[in-house]
């Protein structure tokens, strides 16, 4: 008998445990995950590039996936994201004139937080 109350113990113990670790997924996030989840962050917020040259800008916090919600002007330079899901993300900026000027792109993450912008210039091959 002292065998079978062991096992039931274990038993009980396990499903207590898993019981209290599916539970944590309902939780409310607290005031400084929401705080944080709302403040995307795109570094640097400027960049300079001439023709065929790309710069990489990582962009951050916020709620992934990553969007451009303006896109630079296309005669100027081109941007994309890779791994816009990820917690942290890069946005290929690429320039594509052989003009100088200054364009920008806008980005937005999944939530109802402010955009970012990051401008874009673009310089003359030396």
């Amino acid at each position: 008998m002292r065998l079978g109350s062991v096992v039931h113990m274990r038993i009980f113990v396990i499903a207590l445990i898993l019981a209290s670790h599916s539970c944590s997924k309902d939780e409310t996030p607290s005031s400084s995950q929401q705080q944080q989840a709302g403040s995307l962050r795109a570094e640097p917020s400027s960049v300079t590039v001439s023709t065929n040259q790309t710069r990489t800008v990582a962009v951050s916090a916020g709620v992934p996936p990553y969007l451009i919600a303006s896109a630079p002007s296309p005669n100027l330079a081109t941007a994309q994201f890779v791994n816009a899901t990820l917690d942290t993300s890069v946005l290929s900026i690429t320039g594509v004139s052989v003009a100088t000027g200054s364009t920008s792109v806008r980005i937005k993450d999944s939530s109802p937080s402010p955009e970012k912008e990051v401008t874009i210039q673009i310089s003359k091959v030396p």
